[in-house]
């Protein structure tokens, strides 16, 4: 942000410019989900579209530069769309999917699942929830979460609070997809979103460069 404008930024405005989420500081934002990961070792993992799709999307190419194939079941990373505004039935119908695989693959299975933020923790307990009757009990469930503005960082909590805006936050022709009214997923293919996606790649690409050559 230029300094110019910030100089005509409000206290509260000046303080989440400070913490904003940008291309290049992404990385830093999201290394402790991508450690997590591998200490965790999880068998699916999810992000919580649409808020977590460009988070989830870092963390799977951070993960790789790292660390090597992703530690999922089949490699994968997925995408749902999962909020507690949305009708419970229809997040039902978007992972019950899922969690009998899981079930089916494993009789004890751990899923790690990534949102952008979180505030009043209600999306956490539904997503528990609704997991937890479907699998009964038998999913251990871990949530990675951006910050909020005083850490400055990503953690496994999901404590409420856990908040740190991004440049993309909202913003449907950056991420990239919106969905319809039954939650299908509609793609959208703009200039903008190639640019951030690309911006992105390139901050993981130089930060994984610089972790590897602290690392000897």
């Amino acid at each position: 942000m230029k300094k110019e404008a910030i100089q005509n930024l409000s206290i509260t405005e000046k303080v989440q410019s400070k913490f904003l989420i940008t291309p290049e500081n992404l990385p830093y934002f999201i290394l402790p989900i991508v450690d997590y990961i591998h200490d965790f070792q999880p068998d699916c993992v999810m992000a919580l579209d649409t808020g977590a799709r460009i988070i989830g999307l870092a963390v799977f190419k951070l993960y790789g530069k790292l660390y090597g194939p992703f530690p999922t079941i089949d490699h994968k990373l997925l995408f749902r769309r999962v909020s507690h505004k949305i009708p419970q039935q229809l997040v039902l119908n978007q992972i019950k999917a899922d969690i009998i695989s899981l079930t089916t693959r494993k009789t004890f299975s751990r899923l790690f699942i990534v949102d952008d933020w979180v505030t009043t923790g209600r999306t956490t307990r539904m997503v528990e929830k609704i997991i937890n009757e479907i699998s009964l009990g038998r999913i251990d469930i871990r949530f990675g979460v951006t910050r909020e503005f005083f850490t400055n960082i990503a953690d496994v909590h999901g404590d409420r609070f856990s908040i740190a805006r991004s440049e993309w936050h909202h913003k449907a022709n950056l991420i990239g997809i919106t969905y319809s009214p039954e939650l299908t997923p509609l793609p959208i293919k703009s200039l903008e979103s190639y640019r951030l996606r690309r911006s992105i790649m390139i901050s993981i690409e130089n930060f994984a460069a610089q972790a590897k050559k602290r690392s000897f």
